[in-house]
């Protein structure tokens, strides 16, 4: 028979439930606690001085102005005109400061600005560009323009006057040479028949575009040009590198108005060759030495005067006579040339059939007149050639 356990042995063991912990209990319990108590502390702070700052870096609201009401009679609008003055300059400065010291400081009075300034600069610029001039402007020129810059015998750059162009007839453009180089007889005179065929064919420039071309084109209010060497023209249009002194043309051309109507002639001196043509009418040609040249122009210019035998004689070769209206313009054409020899010579005066003054007599010879220089812009300086002018020349306007 088989004994039973007791009765207290088949009972279950007690469960322990234990008592549920506070919220304070569970932070205890965790590791770390006091660590993460500063980090929350640290938090806060931060938070704090961040809306602190926020609250007084705010930009504060910006005042409202309000217009106060219209008024009934609103003022009225004047226009101000600045006075331009009649004749501006650069202002020179009377005193020239300078230092030694490497470190020496120098305070310079403030510049008072007004509304002339924009003139000043207008004039010291366009004074600035007015001298670029071709390479023999130093050597052979009449000097320094007012207002103008300087300028060679055969012109400048910019400025009113009659356009030139400078032909070099020893070589083609792409510099080969041709049969005009020397001075034979020969080349003189083939020299000679590119000339008569430029005037028979009226003055024809394609005639002379077949030969080597300066770049620069020289303008000039003048052509009055005392002896010089014939390298003078070279210099001027800025190809003394590229040719020398002979054979060369230059072609100038233009239109210009009369002062006043009357009758004219031109007057003047050309050593090779000064030829005119006015409204498309050949009106002068001088040349000298006697050679070839001289008597091509009694063959193209035959209703010319004669041509003078000796090299600037006390009077001057005169052209023939032209009548011109007030206010008209009129195309203009002046050719000089340089064929043979090493001197060239050209001036160009202008008479007036009936002059408000008579010219007056030259000092050195009474028996002759002097007469005035063609110009196309007035305060030309003449230059000294031994030949004497009138005081006052003739001025023309140029277009």
């Amino acid at each position: 028979m088989t004994t039973l356990p007791p009765p207290e042995e088949h009972l279950a063991p007690a469960e322990h439930h234990p008592l549920p912990k506070t919220t304070w209990q569970r932070w205890r319990d965790w590791s770390g606690t006091n660590f993460v108590i500063s980090v929350l502390i640290h938090l806060v702070v931060i938070l704090l001085a961040m809306l602190l700052v926020v609250q007084v870096m705010q930009p504060r609201e910006k005042p409202k102005f309000k217009a106060g009401p219209p008024s009934p009679n609103p003022p009225a609008e004047h226009s101000v005109k600045v006075k331009k003055s009649a004749s501006m300059s650069v202002p020179t400065i009377s005193k020239r400061i300078t230092t030694t010291a490497a470190n020496a400081s120098v305070a310079l009075p403030a510049m008072e600005m007004s509304a002339q300034m924009p003139d000043m600069m207008s004039g010291a610029l366009s004074n600035l560009g007015a001298s670029g001039l071709g390479a023999g402007a130093g050597t052979g020129g009449v000097g320094d323009l007012a207002g103008g810059g300087l300028i060679s015998f055969f012109g400048r750059k910019v400025g009113a006057g009659l356009k030139g162009h400078f032909y070099d007839l020893k070589q083609l453009p792409d510099h080969t040479p041709t049969d005009v180089d020397g001075s034979t007889a020969k080349e003189i005179a083939n020299h000679v028949k590119i000339l008569s065929d430029f005037f028979q064919r009226e003055w024809d420039e394609s005639v002379l575009q077949k030969y080597y071309q300066a770049k620069d084109v020289m303008i000039t209010p003048q052509i009055f040009m005392p002896k010089m060497a014939s390298e003078e023209a070279t210099k001027a249009f800025g190809v003394d590198k590229e040719t020398k002194g002979l054979h060369w043309v230059v072609l100038y051309k233009g239109t210009v108005t009369p002062p006043h109507a009357g009758s004219y002639r031109f007057v003047g001196w050309g050593d090779d060759l000064l030829a005119v043509r006015l409204d498309r009418q050949a009106v002068f040609a001088a040349a000298y030495p006697q050679a070839l040249i001289p008597e091509m122009c009694k063959k193209v210019f035959p209703t010319l005067s004669s041509l003078p035998k000796e090299n600037i004689g006390k009077d001057m070769v005169k052209g023939k006579w032209f009548t011109l209206e007030k206010g008209k313009n009129y195309p203009m054409e002046v050719l000089c040339t340089e064929a043979y020899g090493g001197l060239s010579a050209y001036m160009l005066m202008i008479e007036e059939q009936n002059p408000e003054k008579p010219y007056p007599h030259r000092t050195d010879d009474p028996e002759h007149l002097a007469y005035p220089v063609f110009q196309l812009k007035k305060g030309i300086p003449i230059p000294s050639g031994g030949y004497e002018t009138a005081p006052d020349p003739v001025i023309f306007t140029a277009k």
